[in-house]
């Protein structure tokens, strides 16, 4: 007798949490002398407020790789849903890692997803760009050559 089928995957709701999958950074000049990289995500509004609280990947969970790219693929989940993703939104991220004469966390670049670009099951790239990080996305200057570096999925 065949086993009996899977049950079916639940149903893409709105209200489902703001789950995203950094996948990875490419393109970082010196990748793999940063010490305890992670990124922190949070989702804005179109002047750059926050929505809900800065979230992380665990620290030290990139892998960098020769080829100037590192690679995380960790999720995030924020304190918000879908559905509280409002239009001219973003998802800001940044690329942080650790200062050792400074003793502290340091932004590589940073980068935004328009909230378009956000839908449960998607995916989504972006380009790096320069600090300092502007929330609102007013003043983003392109760390490398605005190529996508940045993927990310959600689910």
């Amino acid at each position: 007798r065949a086993p009996p089928p899977p049950p079916p995957p639940p149903p893409l709701t709105a209200d489902h949490p703001l789950v995203i999958v950094v996948e990875s950074f490419a393109n970082i000049k010196d990748g793999q002398k940063l010490k305890n990289a992670n990124v922190s995500v949070v989702l804005v509004d179109g002047e750059g407020e926050p929505l809900c609280p800065v979230a992380t990947t665990p620290m030290g969970s990139g892998t960098a790789r020769s080829d100037g790219s590192i690679v995380f693929n960790a999720p995030v989940r924020l304190d918000a849903t879908y559905d509280a993703i409002p239009r001219g939104g973003a998802l800001v991220l940044e690329l942080r890692h650790f200062k050792e004469k400074d003793k502290k966390m340091s932004v590589k670049c940073w980068a935004r997803v328009a909230a378009a670009s956000v839908e449960r099951g998607g995916s989504a790239a972006a380009a790096t760009l320069q600090k300092p990080t502007d929330r609102s996305g007013r003043r983003a200057k392109n760390f490398h050559k605005g190529e996508p570096d940045v993927r990310v999925s959600f689910r």
